[in-house]
């Protein structure tokens, strides 16, 4: 149990976090459930790693 996809982050949640990162970019209308999810992607140390490391690139 977990607010990741199978309780603990997986290679699910990495598959989707760019997914998270459109839906909210594009401000999609999505159930509080979706909205609790991108927000744990995001919050996800992980992702923040991914994310810091493409903005240095760029």
């Amino acid at each position: 149990s977990g607010p990741f996809l199978f309780g603990k982050p997986s290679i699910a949640d990495a598959f989707f976090a760019p997914v998270a990162i459109r839906l909210r970019g594009y401000h999609v209308q999505l159930p509080a459930e979706a909205l609790a999810y991108i927000e744990t992607i995001y919050q996800w140390p992980a992702f923040k790693r991914w994310q810091q490391a493409g903005l240095q690139e760029s």
